[in-house]
């Protein structure tokens, strides 16, 4: 029991001691998350017009 909670103790002690990320990843993870986007819209673009304009149709009957 008592080394479960010397094992916990030292891994709350480093966690705590692990640092955030830098404003480089941070950019990093935001470009990728554009590429992701641009990837979906470009796949996707042509389907959601078609149907948004249809939807829009059947709204303005």
């Amino acid at each position: 029991m008592n080394k479960a909670i010397k094992r916990s103790e030292k891994a709350l002690k480093a966690m705590s001691k692990a640092r955030g990320a830098s404003m480089v990843e941070y950019a990093l993870l935001l470009f990728g998350v554009l590429i992701v986007g641009a990837a979906v819209i470009t796949k996707l673009g042509g389907a959601v017009k078609n149907r948004a304009s249809s939807a829009t149709t059947e709204i303005g009957n």
